[in-house]
């Protein structure tokens, strides 16, 4: 199935849908199955369990298509699409218990290790509670990162994949924007996870070849989240432009799309969002080439991903803050798109992988400074 053109063809349903997709704060039982059914949520998943294991410029035009349309559904689609990528690391029994159903399920997960597990059988008793959920309430299963004890000191960090039923979702997203994702916090007590749920992914290995897999995961998600803010971003600028060809000022007979000023903030935004896009594509084909060659990304490639997704996420926020600015007192009214286009990139750029850090993570690279790589 060409997942490209499904988003395209969902497109104006998820647009006409998105109101209330925020209303309601997670995506409707229809729009879940559907995606999910289609494989939208097994895009990083190996070919070898039933994923699409597709490239990474395919995810972004995926992404960034059905965050076009709702902010939310291109939010968890990216979460759950780039959660998969863990199905390369899972044991055989694992990847085909998680990622090899039919009909297909969703995963969602959190990488940050804030939950703490000791060994316990064959499998480890795990407790913690994480924030950001995104696409809890219609995931199967929730990975979450731990920390377990090693003998002598130190711990080791692993993810482990838990079903929904051995979680507990407390109600606290109530934010500015994405409002329909559900990003609860996930409060798990003693959970004993079978070890075949369980993955080395921070100086492991994945168990898969493919090229998709010599990617960074912290790269791949974030080019993710900036490919939803694109999308976010260029609806803004076609909402905009379609309310200034027909408002005019108070009194005045010139609609806004007449006035020179207009006329530049739609010319920057636009710019914006097509450079912002432009580099972000070019940066993950050239790592995407280097893996394909069977090489490893070094951590100069590693860097180049995060610094054009975060550059990428910052554009397209500036492109909505300047069509906002522009639409005048209409845009504060909750009946115009372009405020929660204004919440939602906002709330999008506030994500861990695309926020202002990396600039300083990635520049002292650049000024041949010691650096954390493992952060890449």
């Amino acid at each position: 199935m060409d997942l490209l053109a499904h988003a395209e063809r969902l497109r104006p349903r998820l647009a006409a849908q998105s109101a209330e997709i925020e209303r309601t704060r997670l995506l409707p039982a229809d729009l879940v199955a559907e995606l999910t059914e289609a494989g939208f949520f097994h895009l990083c998943a190996p070919r070898s369990v039933g994923g699409s294991e597709v490239a990474p410029r395919a995810l972004l035009e995926i992404l960034e298509t059905l965050g076009r349309g709702d902010s939310a559904t291109g939010w968890c689609v990216m979460v759950g699409g780039t959660a998969s990528f863990l199905g390369a690391y899972l044991g055989e029994a694992g990847a085909q218990e998680i990622y090899g159903r039919s009909p297909k399920i969703a995963t969602c997960g959190v990488f940050a290790p804030l939950g703490k597990g000791v060994r316990e059988g064959d499998g480890y008793r795990i407790s913690g509670r994480w924030p950001w959920l995104s696409g809890s309430m219609h995931s199967t299963y929730r990975l979450g990162g731990f920390v377990v004890p090693r003998e002598g000191g130190g711990v080791d960090v692993l993810h482990a994949f838990f079903e929904a039923g051995e979680t507990r979702m407390l109600d606290t997203w109530h934010t500015a924007g994405l409002g329909g994702t559900g990003s609860h916090d996930m409060e798990v007590e003693g959970a004993l996870v079978p070890a075949h749920r369980v993955v080395t992914f921070l100086g492991g290995s994945p168990r898969e070849t493919g090229p998709l897999y010599r990617f960074p995961a912290f790269g791949l998600l974030a080019t993710g989240v900036a490919a939803v803010a694109l999308g976010i971003a260029r609806d803004a600028v076609d909402t905009f432009v379609e309310l200034a060809r027909g408002k005019r000022t108070q009194g005045g007979k010139r609609t806004l799309a007449e006035r020179e000023t207009i006329q530049m903030h739609v010319a920057r935004a636009t710019a914006l969002v097509d450079a912002g896009r432009a580099y972000l594509h070019a940066t993950v084909d050239e790592a995407y080439r280097v893996a394909e060659g069977e090489r490893s990304l070094e951590p100069q490639h590693r860097a180049a991903l995060r610094l054009a997704a975060t550059s990428a996420t910052e554009s397209a926020q500036t492109a909505v803050d300047l069509v906002y600015r522009a639409a005048g007192g209409t845009a504060v009214y909750n009946t115009c798109k372009l405020q929660k286009h204004l919440r939602d990139v906002h709330v999008a750029s506030a994500h861990a992988m695309v926020a202002e850090p990396t600039y300083a993570l990635v520049g002292r690279m650049a000024l041949g400074l010691e650096t954390d790589t493992a952060q890449l």
